[in-house]
């Protein structure tokens, strides 16, 4: 599904379920974040899709609402915390960071992130050695 017909279902909701809208929703918001990537050559991605900021950011405030709806989940506080940094809400994406739970792998990426929130970086980062 390519992102018109993602953004094509959206717009038609209407009656899909909590779940298929939060992942409609998610994969905007990752296709969006396409534009801070570059290819292993260090180009920039082409074609990426653009929308008007105030539009990115109320569909990033949607899935955070319906991620603070849902269960309690690591990943679910990841993805919170990554949409409240992402935001300029840093003191509250340190908070629910340091709720995620000792598992290993959720605990490593939420600790970078925490870490991105601690500085106010609120760019789209890969979470890689020199991000943190």
């Amino acid at each position: 599904m390519g992102f018109d017909d993602m953004v094509y279902v959206l717009a038609r909701s209407k009656g899909v379920s909590h779940d298929r809208t939060l992942w409609l929703r998610s994969r905007i918001w990752w296709g969006l974040d396409d534009r801070n990537r570059v290819h292993s050559d260090g180009s920039p991605m082409q074609n990426v899709p653009k929308w008007p900021v105030a539009v990115e950011r109320a569909n990033m405030e949607m899935i955070l609402g319906m991620l603070q709806e849902g269960k309690i989940q690591p990943q679910s506080l990841i993805q919170q915390g990554e949409l409240l940094r992402l935001l300029g809400r840093s003191g509250d994406a340190v908070a629910v960071l340091e709720s995620v739970q000792t598992d290993g792998h959720s605990q490593v990426r939420a600790v970078k992130i925490e870490r991105l929130a601690r500085s106010g970086d609120t760019q789209v980062r890969m979470l890689t050695p020199s991000t943190w």
